[in-house]
């Protein structure tokens, strides 16, 4: 079990893909709420989540959770995650776990890329004879939430497991039984119904007991090939940097937005719901500052605008907030060491080589053969 309160943890790490903050969000808008103020101040917008790519933090997740539960405490808000027939909802792990030789071997797949399900809690599986055991527990403990995300990961193992199996004439997965450490919500009936089996309130531990059976059996849509390419996929998905936190992510996500928009300090600690003076301590222990976010944000949307054959100098610098090509040659010049009219991508270094901030991979770093196939020439 880890701190959260450990600066070197990964409470505020964005490692969580954000499918069910997203699912969430959207069971929001049919209870005709507003999404926009579960994730206000948080550092994520929930336009954010349904963007590719998008990582949020335990912290962000928790908060965000803890916030919908407080507004619709009688909703069944967790059992929203699920999605009934649909195991590609979960990208690409979704599609490896379709693809696997059995259920035993899609589920230790799911146990093996956890982040990529978007939720805060872990699994372990136990097989003790003619049984197995699913436990689930949280990493970061949150009293407030887990209860939330044991119910959905349940949920979602029936849901998956119904999903994976499903063949004509096949039988539906059903569990023995369901512990779970909390006391029953006013939404218990709902709880049963989704989870098909005997549940039982305030157990010693969050827990799912199905027979072994389940998981020796052969899943219709397994495909070897396929499996591999969905599990390579996710191996090369982006993952934060070492020690980079949240904060530094949603900063430069909103800077990212538009680049040409000049964003004050001010502005941004105001939309995170912090001073200003706390921001730039909180960036100063992480080992940046503001000014070298924005640079860094405007480099890396220069970067990628030049690498495109349609895009001038002058395009480039407006569209990075330049009112001039001579200051934006000078700053590009700072940022890569070349000039933007000879800009080579196979030769940039990181956006963030002009600043003390770790580093980051430039457009051209993250796809080599981009930068083989663009020309080097000049730009007026």
């Amino acid at each position: 079990m880890l701190n959260r309160r450990d600066p070197g943890s990964e409470y505020s790490t964005p490692s969580l893909c954000a499918n069910a903050l997203q699912a969430l969000c959207a069971a929001v808008k049919k209870l005709n709420g507003n999404p926009s103020r579960l994730t206000a101040g948080t550092g994520v917008e929930s336009e954010d989540l349904a963007r590719p790519f998008t990582r949020v933090s335990y912290r962000q997740s928790d908060l965000i959770v803890a916030r919908a539960i407080a507004q619709w405490p009688d909703e069944p808000l967790s059992l929203h995650l699920t999605r009934p027939g649909r195991a590609n909802a979960y990208g690409p792990l979704g599609l490896a776990m379709m693809s696997c030789a059995t259920l035993h071997e899609a589920v230790m797949l799911g146990i093996r890329y956890p982040e990529h399900f978007g939720v805060t809690v872990k699994t372990d599986i136990e097989i003790r004879g003619d049984r197995f055991y699913l436990s689930f527990w949280q990493a970061f403990p949150e009293p407030r939430t887990m209860p939330f995300w044991a119910e959905a990961s349940m949920a979602c193992m029936v849901n998956l497991s119904r999903t994976l199996l499903a063949a004509p004439g096949a039988p539906q997965f059903v569990p023995l039984r369901v512990d779970l450490q909390h006391a029953a919500p006013p939404y218990a009936a709902a709880v049963f119904e989704a989870l098909c089996c005997p549940v039982r309130f305030n157990a010693p531990r969050n827990l799912m007991v199905g027979e072994k059976r389940w998981l020796e059996m052969p899943l219709p849509t397994r495909n070897g090939y396929v499996k591999a390419e969905a599990i390579a996929h996710l191996d090369l998905a982006p993952r934060p940097r070492a020690g980079q936190r949240d904060l530094v992510v949603s900063i430069q996500g909103m800077l990212g937005r538009d680049p040409s928009r000049r964003l004050t300090v001010e502005y941004v600690a105001a939309d995170l719901n912090m001073a200003s003076r706390t921001l730039r301590r909180h960036l100063l222990a992480q080992g940046t500052c503001f000014r070298d976010l924005c640079s860094e944000a405007r480099c890396e949307l220069a970067l990628r605008l030049l690498e495109r054959n349609d895009c001038s100098v002058s395009t480039a610098a407006a569209s990075v907030g330049f009112a001039d090509t001579r200051s934006f040659r000078r700053a590009f010049k700072r940022w890569t060491g070349q000039t933007p009219g000879n800009f080579d991508p196979g030769l940039a270094p990181d956006a963030s080589a002009a600043s003390p901030t770790p580093p980051r991979p430039t457009a051209a770093s993250r796809s080599p053969s981009t930068a083989s196939r663009i020309p080097v020439r000049s730009r007026r």
